[in-house]
């Protein structure tokens, strides 16, 4: 079983590099990250369509949030109106190099919060679903992985509410 998923499952990942997502540039995205058997994946999601990014990395640093962000416009072809992410020191930089307005949400208080009321709940969610389909999958026995499942995860995440998608995918 393990070996069809690996075969089939390349070919929906290599198929699913070429389709083209819609998001939205009028709402902000969020970007969090989330660590996995101790591998950080950085997310980004588009709220309002619900498009989803992932990147596993072996190090959550400057450098790779960097690329991570880049990989994101490239793929979604667009930059958004603001991004919105955690305190984590290491975004600042970052979105200042790339010249994107950049809000942040305090975790420290446990308001989940900023003052205008907005949240970063959509990727919080997002990775509590990853977790969720994850652990239905009896988890990750091995780090090397991780990049498989979060790339699986991210196709279905996002082709399950478009079947237009999906079945150019079969086909």
């Amino acid at each position: 079983m393990w070996n069809w998923l690996q075969k089939f499952g390349e070919k929906i990942l290599y198929r699913y590099g070429f389709i083209k997502h819609k998001v939205s540039r009028y709402r902000a995205w969020q970007t969090d990250e989330m660590y996995l058997r101790n591998k950080p994946i950085v997310g980004t999601i588009d709220p309002q369509t619900g498009t989803i990014f992932l990147t596993p990395e072996w190090h959550a640093n400057q450098e790779k949030l960097f690329s991570h962000t880049r990989k994101v416009i490239h793929q979604w072809k667009m930059q958004p109106r603001g991004w919105w992410t955690d305190e984590w020191k290491a975004y600042f930089p970052v979105f200042k190099k790339l010249e994107i307005p950049h809000h942040t949400i305090k975790h420290r208080d446990y308001k989940f919060k900023n003052s205008r009321g907005t949240t970063t709940n959509a990727i919080e969610n997002n990775w509590r679903q990853f977790r969720s389909w994850m652990w239905k999958r009896n988890g990750i026995k091995h780090q090397a992985y991780v990049d498989f499942y979060a790339k699986i995860y991210e196709a279905k995440h996002n082709t399950i509410k478009n079947p237009q998608i999906l079945i150019n995918l079969l086909i």
